[in-house]
């Protein structure tokens, strides 16, 4: 008998950076907190053995690998931040879930996902936005205190720990660096916090010593910095524009007040006070205005009365009208745009991220417990991109952890999930998104601003095989190499805008028992002519024409088309349809045959089990046109061909073995709306003479017999301007209906 030894919360957890983090351990269970990998030089990260790994787990950045050896499914945020998890054990994913884009690579083993869910978004919407590209960084030579865009993404303004040297720089920035443009030094006193205002290009500032509140003008065209007025508050801590740049709020450190002045053009006007009480002292950067601009957060060191304050702005005064105490310095405060949730800060050990509601009506402040996320690094600061969807926040040095991380708050479950983050191993002081939300700038204590912007990655799966469980929904490209396949259950892949499925060189992709929904364009594509698209019991329904050009399919068991739109096969690559298999064409539907070579048989049946099926589809040929061999053609509701006005469509090609067996259900027409039907099938038995069908010729089409057509018990229908020409061994045997004259040829 075996003893498993089952720990609540213990980590076996081996750390050496050149050699990569082993999370896990082959004696034991042990319920794991989340997990992070870095990036590493040599060795493997891994997750092994008896390892349960409840709350996810995530992966530093692209460069960053991760092995799975362990035998218990992963619930939690996957955040593989465009790295690539590797699997040495089937693995598999139970709720709760959700999965950032990034690489898995199978080596032939299984990735189940969560069958108890409506639906899977793929990958979570949380993690469309990534930090995966580093653009610029700056070594300003000091600690970086404070960072600040200007109102249109063009400018930046860093705010830096006094020492010899300027303490105020401005930046340029080109779309992919940080340009230097000009810098104001105030001897050594520190820029403790700044802000560049929402409307102009007024910089505020709050200095350590000195004339310690300051605001700025650039000049765009002169690159020149000019003070335009200042103000003597005490040791200042924290400056804050309000939304519509009218107002400036000022913490500072010695008279334990809030300060707020009106400010024209960059004059500081009148000045309103509201007490925080005796020996208050507001954090660097630590106020953030509620987007109306008439409340103000602020953000205090730890003492008793509260730590989170809330003023309310009036026409004369300044209010203090709500509080909460929460044991620890609040460092960092960030108002969720149009929204009444505050994100805090904290400089604990325990939860050092949180959410706040203010009330308006109640004016209470109260904790959005569901937002907790298990943070245990001090938070320096925080703050919202312009949706109110993305939150980063800067840390403390963390040897297992970012500095800077990202999350997105959930609207409907009020939770925070972290998507990304990056890693600079210092601690990080400051942070700012810019006005579009596009970029991020962040400054630390190794003298370093940083510069990011946002992209999306593709998904890259290799060797493979993905079960989903409940209906999936697309919202990136996924990338397929080696051998990959995707069991839908039976179940919806919804394509999005943004979703394309890419078979890379030499892959193989196959997709059963699965219903494909916004098919169009290309987004089910092969990259080149080496790639297999295999669809297994699948449905393949269209919004829009799509185009097939490079690779090929292989159709095997019932695959159905469907839409009121053209599936167009240009490849030069053959393609199979399997044996004991149905290509189905539902009513609408087009398949037009058109590739860019001149091959009239690049649709392979395997034999007559091999079923194209048209049910009020249309089957269609370009110019190099069409030749249907070995397999059957069946007709169950009215159906149509179409060869285009110069082109054909072939049944058979004299060889019998390579006869084309045409089975039109009784009542049902086939007609040939354009080009020209040759009939070359040998025997008699590959057209079934017992159904009462009828072989139906629109106006200004050819029927052209090569061999003898008997339609049994069935009926040739030629419309006015229609033609049969009877070429040397061809025949025509059956009932003929004329709608209108038409021309028949034969060749004696």
């Amino acid at each position: 008998m075996i003893n498993v030894l089952v720990a609540i919360a213990f980590t076996i957890l081996s750390f050496f950076p050149s050699y990569g983090t082993i999370i896990g351990s082959d004696v034991s269970v042990a319920r794991q907190t989340r997990a992070f990998f870095k990036r590493i030089t040599s060795s493997s990260n891994r997750m092994k053995g008896f390892s349960v790994f409840e709350k996810g787990f995530v992966l530093e950045n692209p460069q960053t690998t991760a092995e799975f050896d362990a035998f218990f499914p992963i619930r939690g945020d996957i955040v593989l931040n465009g790295g690539t998890l590797e699997l040495l054990n089937d693995l598999e994913f139970k709720n709760p879930f959700r999965i950032g884009v990034g690489s898995i690579y199978g080596n032939g083993f299984s990735l189940g996902f969560p069958n108890n869910i409506s639906y899977l978004d793929f990958p979570s919407t949380y993690y469309i936005k990534l930090i995966v590209n580093l653009l610029d960084t700056v070594d300003v030579g000091k600690d970086v205190y404070s960072v600040s865009w200007s109102y249109d993404d063009e400018y930046v303004a860093l705010g830096l720990k006094g020492s010899l040297g300027a303490e105020l720089h401005v930046y340029k920035f080109t779309g992919t660096t940080l340009s230097f443009v000009t810098q104001q030094e105030f001897g050594t006193s520190t820029i403790n916090s700044l802000q560049w205002n929402p409307n102009s290009d007024y910089i505020a500032i709050a200095l350590s010593s000195g004339t310690e509140l300051q605001t700025w003008h650039f000049n765009r065209s002169t690159d020149v910095l000019t003070l335009i007025d200042s103000s003597n508050t005490g040791y200042a801590r924290a400056v804050a524009w309000s939304p519509d740049g009218n107002y400036l709020a000022v913490g500072e450190r010695k008279d334990s007040n809030f300060h707020l002045y009106s400010v024209t053009d960059g004059v500081l006007g009148s000045l309103l006070n509201g007490s925080l009480g005796a020996s208050k002292e507001v954090n660097n950067n630590a106020i953030s205005w509620k987007s109306t601009g008439d409340y103000c957060a602020i953000g205090l060191r730890r003492s008793s009365g509260g730590e989170l304050r809330v003023f309310q702005r009036g026409q004369s005064d300044i209010t203090q009208v709500s509080d909460a105490e929460l044991g620890n310095h609040v460092y960092g405060v960030a108002w969720r745009p149009n929204s009444d949730l505050i994100a805090v800060g904290l400089g604990a050990r325990n939860e050092s991220l949180r959410l706040y509601r203010f009330n308006e009506i109640s004016q209470t402040l109260t904790e959005v417990i569901t937002a907790r996320v298990g943070l245990r690094q001090q938070v320096i600061q925080a703050a919202w991109d312009q949706t109110g969807i993305y939150l980063a926040i800067t840390k403390e040095y963390s040897a297992q952890g970012y500095e800077i991380e990202v999350y997105y708050f959930d609207e409907e479950t009020r939770a925070l999930h972290l998507v990304s983050g990056y890693s600079s191993d210092a601690l990080k002081r400051a942070v700012a998104w810019s006005a579009s939300g596009n970029y991020l700038l962040t400054g630390d204590d190794s003298n370093t601003a940083y510069l990011f912007n946002f992209t999306n990655v593709p998904f890259t799966f290799k060797d493979l095989k993905l079960y989903f469980g409940s209906e999936v929904r697309g919202h990136a490209d996924i990338r397929f190499q080696g051998n990959c396949t995707i069991n839908g259950g039976g179940n919806i892949f919804k394509f999005d805008a943004s979703t394309n499925l890419i078979i890379e060189s030499n892959a193989t992709l196959i997709l059963e028992d699965i219903q494909l929904k916004g098919i169009q364009g290309a987004n089910i594509r092969c990259e080149d002519d080496t790639g297999v698209i295999c669809l297994r019991n699948a449905t393949w329904a269209q919004d829009a024409d799509y185009t097939f050009t490079h690779g090929s399919f292989h159709f095997v068991d019932d695959v159905t088309m469907k839409g009121n739109a053209q599936f167009i096969y240009s490849s030069s690559q053959t393609s199979t349809l399997a044996s004991k298999s149905s290509l189905i064409l539902d009513s609408g539907m087009t398949f037009s045959y058109d590739p860019i070579i001149t091959h009239t048989h690049l649709i392979e049946c395997e034999d007559r089990s091999s079923v194209i099926l048209l049910d009020g589809a249309t089957l269609a040929s370009g110019q190099s046109g069409m030749a249907l061999l070995d397999g059957t053609l069946r007709a169950e509701r009215d159906s149509f061909l179409s060869a285009g006005e110069n082109s054909f469509i072939d049944f058979g090609d004299g060889v019998g073995e390579h006869d084309c067996y045409i089975d039109i259900l009784s009542g049902v027409h086939l007609r040939l709306t354009e080009g020209s039907l040759h009939y070359k099938n040998v025997y008699f038995s590959s057209w079934n003479a017992k159904s009462y069908d009828i072989l139906h010729m629109e106006k200004n089409t050819k029927l052209i017999l090569h061999t003898p057509l008997n339609i049994g018990n069935g009926t040739f229908y030629f419309n006015e301007g229609s033609m049969a020409h009877r070429l040397l061994g061809g025949d025509l045997i059956g009932k003929v209906h004329a709608a209108g004259p038409f021309t028949f040829e034969y060749e004696r």
